[in-house]
């Protein structure tokens, strides 16, 4: 039997949430920013009628204004975000067990098996969930039908907002090929420029090309995405309950050079901070126990690690005891060559209860904010387009990005 793989997308997530939390500004131009009380906060979503004017995520809240005076901001709510997201996934969850988050507005449903159940074809399924989201919750998705995931996500791209999209083998070729060879999944802008040097612009220009010529210019991603644009792809959607299996959210860095000092230390587990903090709320995880791994240059190694009262998903908190762990336990005798960072002891993450302590709640909020701020600037920018200053000091030694290019993928999605 096909398998029957549909991909949701919610439309303009963050900005929808705060249009049914205030219908009077429906209609308007909104944007939901980082931190509306300075003009400099980064927009981080905005409605249709705000795109209209030119404004993009990423923007800064004046170029917003002065593309669109009578522009409305509103502050981030990432709770309520983080609330909507689960109640939309407990309506997938009617339909099928096998449910992928791809961050907090994307999922994956496998519905192979629920299609005689329900007496329908998939795209019927896709509408009827679409239908039942924007009743019940008054948001709308956009959803992709396919064969396999990676399609699948194409299609929910190729109608916004509010649609579905059927890619099947009869039609692909048509549809898929000639997309930009960015919008495949896992093709970033660094891996885009050196196909686009070689003439390669399309999905179908990597369709159509040898595998053994992919794989010359991107290794052996190459010849994943050689399979994805020819509709190869055979990944497995997760279980519903997966995450709850994730053991561990961490990442490790041989350094280009050996680490001499604390500072220097600081630095690179900064890099590696950011990272663990977003992976962790791509999933919607939180985690207690921290873990430093240090080896030095005479490959001597060892961890350390301290457990929260508290999970966290922030980048500072995590940050905080790393370098407690670290002054604590390493006097730098010796220099190190690799680092590393592990949180673990995950849970999914809740509505937080409200804090005793309106300057804990402060920091946390504000700690929050640039978090995603960083974030949404950088999937629009890319990592390098912004930073922390403490970065400019040894750019030899944070100019990498753990995020995306120590990607470990499914075993099946490289076959």
């Amino acid at each position: 039997m096909e398998r029957a793989i549909l991909h949701c997308d919610l439309n303009n997530f963050y900005c929808s949430v705060e249009l049914v939390k205030h219908p009077r500004l429906k209609g308007k131009p909104v944007v939901v920013a980082g931190d509306i009380t300075k003009r400099h906060g980064i927009i981080l979503a905005k409605s249709y009628e705000a795109k209209a004017y030119g404004i993009t995520t990423g923007d800064a809240l004046y170029e917003a204004y002065e593309k669109c005076p009578d522009l409305i901001a509103v502050d981030a709510h990432f709770e309520d975000y983080l609330y909507y997201s689960q109640r939309v996934k407990a309506i997938y969850e009617r339909y099928s067990d096998q449910i992928e988050s791809y961050g907090i507005d994307e999922c994956w449903i496998d519905v192979t098996g629920s299609l005689s159940y329900f007496g329908c074809d998939a795209n019927i399924l896709a509408d009827r969930i679409r239908k039942q989201v924007f009743e019940e919750l008054g948001l709308t998705i956009s959803v992709g039908v396919s064969w396999n995931k990676v399609f699948a996500k194409l299609g929910s791209d190729y109608q916004k907002p509010y649609a579905t999209t059927v890619i099947s083998k009869d039609n692909y070729q048509q549809l898929v090929w000639r997309l930009p060879a960015q919008d495949l999944l896992f093709v970033g802008r660094s891996s885009a420029e050196k196909l686009y040097r070689q003439g390669i612009y399309t999905i179908g220009d990597i369709a159509r090309n040898e595998a053994s010529l992919m794989k010359q210019l991107l290794g052996k991603a190459g010849e994943m995405l050689w399979a994805f644009a020819r509709g190869m792809d055979v990944s497995k959607v997760a279980l519903s309950d997966y995450m709850r299996e994730i053991k561990s959210v961490g990442n490790s860095i041989t350094t280009v050079r050996d680490i001499y000092t604390e500072e220097e230390a600081k630095l690179v587990f900064y890099v590696l901070c950011e990272s663990v903090a977003e992976r962790l709320k791509r999933q919607g995880l939180e985690g207690r126990t921290i873990c430093i791994y240090l080896r030095s240059w005479d490959l001597h190694s060892f961890t350390r690690q301290v457990t929260l009262d508290d999970p966290t998903d922030i980048c500072e908190e995590i940050m905080e005891q790393v370098m407690m762990l670290l002054h604590r336990h390493y006097a730098f005798k010796e220099p190190l060559r690799s680092i590393g960072l592990q949180v673990t002891q995950l849970k999914t993450k809740q509505r937080p209860v409200q804090l005793t302590l309106i300057g804990d709640q402060k920091r946390r909020s504000r700690s929050r904010t640039i978090d995603q701020v960083m974030a949404a600037v950088r999937e629009r920018y890319g990592h390098a387009s912004i930073k922390r200053c403490s970065m400019l000091l040894e750019p030899e030694l944070t100019a990498f990005d753990p995020l995306h290019e120590h990607i470990i993928h499914p075993e099946i999605f490289i076959r």
